[in-house]
């Protein structure tokens, strides 16, 4: 495992059978089935960095639940 993948896990109580990890570092999204990733895909996340602030135009760190998915349909590129 990654050291990204260990601190994911420290923060989560117990492991859930399948769950999404953004690498900042790595900037891909893995797809995490347990302990062991199954697959993953490039992203970009924010150009100021990691930060929770309001206003900071950061990417918010932690635990996150996902509520809805959008986007679908929407042309490569997009901006939400």
């Amino acid at each position: 495992m990654t050291p990204t993948v260990d601190i994911a896990l420290e923060r989560l109580a117990g492991v859930p059978p399948r769950w999404l990890l953004v690498d900042v570092a790595a900037q891909r999204l893995l797809l995490m089935a347990g302990r062991r990733p199954v697959a993953w895909w490039p992203v970009s996340t924010a150009a100021a960095g990691v930060d929770n602030r309001d206003g900071s135009g950061g990417t918010p760190p932690g635990r996150h639940r996902i509520a809805r998915r959008i986007g679908e349909g929407a042309h490569p590129g997009t901006v939400f």
